[in-house]
């Protein structure tokens, strides 16, 4: 016979994992962040004054923030994005 308790661990066993993720990114975004925190998509399209929200992402040991998740999955889709706003930062 199933325990009723089966659907609350269930829920808390999710609960946890979801803390966990967030812990991590939260490890990563307090390890340092490209562009002082600004949308790395943003950058990359020339506008620096666009403030990083809670989506981000880890390339090659460097944290980047985003605005919203869309912007997020561009940076990935969209080629030449970390090259461009390494430029485009390094001469504001």
């Amino acid at each position: 016979m199933r325990s009723i308790f089966c659907p609350v661990e269930n829920i808390l066993k999710s609960i946890l994992s979801h803390l966990e993720e967030l812990t991590m990114n939260n490890d990563n975004l307090n390890r340092s962040v490209k562009y002082d925190g600004h949308c790395a998509f943003a950058v990359s399209i020339g506008k620096t004054d666009v403030k990083g929200g809670n989506s981000s992402l880890t390339i090659d040991n460097n944290n980047y923030v985003f605005s919203n998740p869309i912007a997020k999955i561009l940076f990935k889709l969209l080629p030449g994005r970390i090259k461009k706003a390494d430029e485009i930062w390094n001469k504001k």
